[in-house]
């Protein structure tokens, strides 16, 4: 008797006697206190526990209980606004002192187990080979779009200073490495100061790039000679004029995007071949007024040919060193426009174009 009696203290932390207002809990509680007597006369320890769960309400996995039958009596009287006297050793548990209690239990059982953190560990980690693995094809996506917006950008630029006859550009010079001519002559290159001395072995070193003028002239060299002797090649290796600000500094000048520059200048042939050939149409016998007709067409497109042009310029890139060549990568985009004027030799077989100008032939 005096272990369980010492077992439920224990459990509730208070007496089972005592006297609730005007009653014992003894006289509100008969059938309670007898089945408790009754457990504690000869019942084992585990009935007593199963009494105790009975009497104390559904008990929580870690063993504690809710509000017993004094507690919950004490409450009822003083809601009824009884005198209540206390028994010895009774604690007193209001409606706050049960929130207080509630909450708790609840932080008691909000926490994670380990093997939930290893499940939380395991996925953030399959997050992270996830991310890692996609951030380097993102990286390359961004510079190949950047890459691609210069060329864009430049393309159009470059397109219409040669177009124009563009004489005041003196700051390309800051972006134009090397120029490079070659016919059946020879090879021709030049350079700004600092790559004098890269002008590899068998090229001919045409001079220093020193203005805009320059620049935009040797881009204009019609791609077939006006003479009908040789053909041209122009190609330009230029780093990029738009993009970052850090590049344009000396020290990242290895490291800024160059691209090629291929311009070609043709003359504008709108008249098939046979169209204007008037010696063949007298040679097989034609009626005077072919003859006529291709003569008149022949001597439009002569003037023609002369007059207007064909502009197309391929960019390419990024130029990747390799010892004292470049390898081209990327894909060429090519820019097309037409030239309308006419396209005159200048000092140091430089050429121009002069807008809205015609010769006449």
């Amino acid at each position: 008797m005096a272990s369980l009696l010492s077992l439920w203290r224990r459990q509730r932390g208070h007496e089972p006697s005592g006297i609730i207002g005007p009653r014992l809990w003894s006289q509100t509680q008969p059938q309670r206190v007898r089945a408790f007597q009754s457990a504690a006369a000869g019942a084992s320890r585990t009935a007593a526990l199963r009494f105790l769960e009975s009497l104390h309400g559904i008990r929580f996995a870690h063993g504690d209980f809710e509000l017993s039958t004094l507690e919950r009596s004490l409450q009822a009287g003083a809601d009824g606004g009884e005198s209540i006297q206390l028994p010895e050793g009774c604690v007193p548990r209001g409606r706050f002192m049960e929130r207080n209690r509630a909450r708790r239990h609840r932080a008691g059982q909000a926490a994670f187990t380990m093997v939930e953190i290893a499940l939380c560990l395991g996925v953030i980690a399959i997050a992270l080979v996830a991310i890692i693995g996609v951030l380097p094809t993102g990286v390359r996506v961004q510079r190949d779009n950047r890459e691609d917006t210069i060329i864009n950008q430049e393309g159009l630029f470059l397109l219409e200073a040669i177009r124009s006859g563009s004489r005041g550009l003196d700051y390309l010079t800051n972006y134009f490495d090397t120029i490079t001519t070659s016919n059946v002559l020879g090879v021709t290159v030049y350079t700004t100061p600092q790559l004098q001395r890269t002008v590899p072995a068998g090229a001919v070193f045409g001079g220093l790039i020193t203005n805009g003028q320059q620049i935009v002239s040797l881009l204009t060299r019609p791609k077939y000679d006006l003479n009908g002797k040789f053909t041209n090649h122009v190609a330009a290796r230029v780093r990029a004029i738009t993009g970052s600000a850090l590049e344009k500094s000396v020290s990242a000048r290895d490291m800024a995007f160059a691209y090629q520059v291929i311009p070609e200048v043709v003359p504008l042939n709108v008249h098939p071949p046979d169209s204007t050939n008037y010696l063949a149409a007298a040679a097989r016998g034609f009626p005077p007024a072919e003859i006529l007709t291709r003569s008149n067409l022949w001597r439009l497109a002569r003037n023609e040919a002369v007059n207007f042009f064909e502009l197309r310029l391929t960019l390419q890139g990024p130029l990747i060193p390799k010892g004292n060549t470049y390898d081209v990568l990327g894909t060429p985009r090519t820019f097309r426009t037409l030239v309308s004027g006419a396209i005159v030799l200048g000092p140091g077989n430089t050429s121009y174009v002069l807008p809205s100008t015609f010769l006449q032939q």
